[in-house]
């Protein structure tokens, strides 16, 4: 699913207090056992929210687990990028 839910909280306000973060959840329908929703946090932070259902994925914990090291080999090949190349902008 695609969403046209903005990552970011530039520019959002609600009763005149400053967006504190954008929150996407919508628990898996019509046979769609796992979702998967970006949050964006002032700040920069960005959080991947997973909701599964439970006969689809059994162990969503291991999942979770595989989802942080990945992260963390693209965290780490992004720094070599911008490390082998520090005139060019990588995206965090």
């Amino acid at each position: 699913m695609v969403s046209n839910i903005p990552l970011s909280v530039e520019g959002l306000t609600l009763a005149g207090a400053p967006g504190a973060a954008v929150l996407a959840v919508q628990a898996p329908i019509d046979g769609d056992g796992l979702r998967h929703f970006m949050v964006a946090a002032a700040g920069g932070g960005l959080t991947l929210n997973v909701i599964a259902d439970t006969a689809t994925m059994p162990d969503l914990h291991h999942y979770i687990e595989l989802l942080r090291a990945s992260f963390d080999d693209l965290a780490a090949a992004a720094a070599m990028q911008t490390a082998d190349s520090p005139n060019q902008e990588v995206a965090s």
